[in-house]
């Protein structure tokens, strides 16, 4: 590789007495990257970019300096873009930002090596689309929410770094540099206009105002690009005036025109044929339609429905005693609003399918979580990435909503229950560090449902409830349930209000070993139930039952956090034997059962 006299002269320094510069191993418009170690922290391997140019002004460095802010924002906010921690001045004239090292290659290499398979396609294209919608939904930055549009997505601005779960994670690279000026070798430059040709929308190239939809424009020559290895108009040349026309009056060739190694699903040619529309507002309006359809021909090709095998998940139980479900192999979960006479915090998210009932309880301790910072959470490492990787349901309102979902991945060799919580990004920060509390109470009669309760709470912010009712005829519920016995913790997936889409922030919650084992043992007893037993009209007759201790809880909860505010002992655990007195209706369908508390 040709060195500048600019890269050649920072080999082998030592940046603030911690950065040990090493080699250079990537050059563009905007800079060099190096590879480097961190010798405070034992010599990690990390990744420097220096902002190295013949005539560096001080309009190009606040645009460094900003791109370094983007990519610190945004790699904290999604997992598919490349992430930031560092940012300074060389010898007060050259300025530099630390990023992570990322062993791999760039997604315009891979293309070179072989085509890619379907799952290959869909599993790059989705994490592509994941990192452009937290980039699109915006950053806040001086108090200011400020939306990214990338402006240069192309196969040389991915990057496929090999992953243990997921065997290849995507990093979006260079934020913002496009902007500015560009490597001449592959990118043109007029007055008005910056960015690559061939990936450029046409409103890009008349360098006009552009958004999201340029990018998705862009997004939609590399997806063409990434199934054919060619692109999606045949030029005579590459000159600007070849791509002006091909980007503003060619139609693209059908994909059913070129030559392919698998079979191509119509929906999917549709979908990046529709990204390459002229006018944007033909054009998908957010990536999010794209994931949609990512994920659902994944499900369609066995990539990602969850299996039901029953007598795996039970092997104690006599097939004969295991629920069929009576409705859909994988439910729709829905929102519902609940009973005034239940004051809830929130809205209900449940199950509502076929289900029955009858009433006793578990209760339980706090269990409280160590302080945390995003993105940090106790998973291990493969749940912690599956969770980051979460999109909020589509068929869900963007409100103070909570519900429960199981998160598996592609083959179900990773699988968490988790908990969903939409907040104001105001409240998201205030909970962050919050005690955590969890509750199980169980009406089995007239109809088996579970109320699975999180409190969190600062002594700043209060007490927030965040109740779900399992429906536990529901086979999913079931397995979700049995999940969360025997893991012996579950996940907590915070979404923003105002950013609906990406996730914010992951946190563990635990269960203790008493919580499980009666957990395990309630499921048992259900599942050995003749279902016909249980009659579904009842399920709401089981709820409002729950609702009731619901209101007891809240207080005796509330009274238990409030005393113990000023200790500042992150481990804290409240006794809850001493709080929890219940009383069950009689029922005419079913003997009723006294509910009791866990000791």
């Amino acid at each position: 590789m040709s060195l500048t006299p600019y890269s050649q002269r920072l080999e082998s320094i030592t940046l603030d007495n911690r950065y040990q510069i090493k080699s250079v191993i990537g050059q563009g418009g905007m800079g060099t990257v190096y590879e480097a170690e961190d010798l405070l922290l034992g010599c990690v391997k990390l990744a420097i970019k220096f902002l190295l140019h013949p005539v560096i002004d001080e309009k190009m460095k606040r645009s460094f300096l900003n791109e370094a802010k983007i990519c610190a924002f945004l790699g904290n906010k999604s997992i598919n873009i490349v992430r930031v921690m560092d940012y300074g001045v060389y010898q007060d004239d050259i300025p530099y930002y630390v990023m992570e090292y990322l062993p791999g290659q760039s997604l315009k290499a891979l293309l070179e090596e072989a085509p890619l398979s379907m799952p290959q396609f869909l599993s790059i294209a989705r994490q592509i689309c994941i990192g452009l919608a937290a980039a699109h939904e915006g950053i806040t930055i001086d108090n200011k929410v400020q939306t990214i549009v990338h402006r240069d997505i192309k196969p040389a601005n991915i990057f496929i770094t090999p992953d243990p779960l997921i065997k290849q994670l995507v990093k979006i690279l260079d934020f913002g540099i496009a902007k500015f000026f560009s490597d001449h070798s592959c990118v043109t430059q007029t007055s008005t206009y910056i960015g690559t040709l061939a990936y450029s929308s046409p409103e890009q190239i008349e360098g006009t105002d552009v958004d999201a939809r340029s990018d998705i424009y862009s997004l939609g020559v590399m997806l063409y690009e990434m199934l054919t290895k060619q692109f999606p108009w045949d030029l005579s040349s590459p000159s600007f005036g070849a791509w002006y026309k091909a980007h503003h009056y060619r139609e693209p060739i059908p994909l059913s025109q070129r030559t392919l190694h698998f079979q191509l699903p119509g929906s999917l040619e549709s979908l990046i044929l529709s990204c390459l529309e002229k006018d944007p507002n033909h054009r998908p309006q957010t990536v999010g339609r794209l994931i949609e359809i990512f994920e659902r021909l994944a499900q369609e090709m066995g990539m990602g429905v969850p299996g039901r095998n029953y007598a795996q998940e039970f092997p104690n139980i006599p097939e004969s005693n295991i629920p069929k479900p009576k409705i859909s192999e994988r439910p729709e979960v829905k929102a519902s609003v609940p009973s005034p006479e239940a004051d809830d915090d929130f809205h209900h998210s449940s199950y509502e399918h076929a289900c029955e009932t009858q009433y006793f309880t578990i209760t339980t301790g706090c269990c409280r979580s160590s302080d945390l910072q995003i993105p940090s959470s106790r998973l291990r490492p493969e749940e912690d990435l599956l969770c980051w990787h979460k999109l909020w349901p589509e068929n869900k309102p963007i409100a103070e909503i909570v519900f429960p979902q199981l998160i598996e991945n592609y083959d179900e060799s990773i699988s968490i229950p988790s908990v969903w919580v939409m907040f104001p990004p105001e409240k998201i920060k205030g909970y962050l560090n919050a005690a955590t509390y969890n509750h199980f109470i169980l009406s089995v009669s007239p109809y088996p449902v579970l109320l699975w309760l999180t409190a969190i709470y600062r002594h700043e912010c209060g007490v927030k409830f965040l109740p779900c009712y399992l429906d536990l005829m529901n086979p999913f519920n079931q397995k979700m349930l049995k999940k969360l016995s025997t893991l012996g913790y579950y996940a907590l997936l915070f979404f923003n209000q105002d950013s609906p889409h990406t996730c914010q922030s992951v946190r563990r919650v635990s269960v203790n070993d008493r919580q499980g084992k009666l957990l395990t043992k309630w499921l048992k007893n259900i599942i050995q139930q003749d279902p016909e037993t249980f009659n579904p009209k009842f399920e709401s007759l089981s709820k409002q039952v729950l609702k009731r201790e619901y209101i007891c809880i809240k207080k005796k909860v509330t009274e238990k956090f409030e005393a113990q505010q000023h200790l500042e002992n992150p481990n804290l655990e409240i006794d809850l034997d001493d709080v929890l007195t219940f009383s069950v209706p009689s029922s005419s369908s079913q003997n009723s059962t006294d509910l009791a508390p866990i000791s």
